[in-house]
């Protein structure tokens, strides 16, 4: 996990020590075409992803403006 969050624009300025705090509050996930990473609404106790690959479409049912 460390050489991907190296080559993630986020984190490439961190030291290995910072990258290794970083990792152990990390989850790899691992999603197929459709899957869901969160859906609106929903508590999870992940606030922060970082997409290694791949695509995803942000969709909200808020009709607030």
């Amino acid at each position: 996990m460390l050489e991907m969050l190296q080559q993630s624009s986020c984190f490439r300025d961190l030291d290995t020590e910072q990258l290794a705090s970083i990792i152990l509050c990390c989850e790899r996930v691992v999603l197929n075409d459709g899957d869901f990473m969160i859906m609106e609404g929903e508590r999870d106790n992940r606030d922060f992803f970082v997409l290694l690959s791949g695509t995803v479409e942000i969709v909200s049912n808020n009709t607030d403006t």
